[in-house]
């Protein structure tokens, strides 16, 4: 980052600043400031689904707790894909606690239908995903 400021620093020391310079310098400092928030909104919400799993295990029969978690979980899995999509130089995969997080979602769901679907008497699918389904060279951690 200090690289960067120093850059920057030089540029302007060099050059006199004009108003498309500063707009371009202010355009990416509020790129900048948007990838952080949303690294930290995904953060808060992984601390907010692991309050709501915890208290799902103590009482697994809560359906309010069911429908936060539910919520929370598509929450969370369209925040990590907006942050991959808009963000074209991040890796391709979100990892958490040494786990895809997306992946881990994607299959939290799956078990939770295939429960809904047992509840009411249907076949569900016995399909599960793999937690090593991207390889470790484009993933993230965190």
């Amino acid at each position: 980052m200090s690289f960067y400021y120093e850059k920057i620093r030089m540029f302007f020391l060099e050059n006199e600043p004009t108003v498309e310079h500063l707009n371009k310098l202010w355009s990416r400092c509020l790129k900048l400031y948007q990838v952080i928030d949303m690294f930290m909104k995904i953060f808060k919400m992984i601390e907010v689904k692991q309050k709501i799993d915890a208290k799902l295990e103590a009482n697994p029969d809560d359906e309010n707790m069911l429908e936060k978690n539910q919520t929370m979980r598509k929450r969370l899995q369209i925040g990590i894909k907006l942050l991959l999509k808009e963000n074209p130089v991040l890796p391709t995969a979100f990892k958490f606690n040494g786990v895809c997080l997306l992946e881990k979602l994607k299959r939290e769901e799956k078990q939770f239908l295939n429960k809904q679907m047992n509840d009411l008497g249907l076949k569900a699918e016995e399909t599960v995903l793999s937690d090593s389904v991207m390889s470790p060279s484009n993933n993230m951690t965190t």
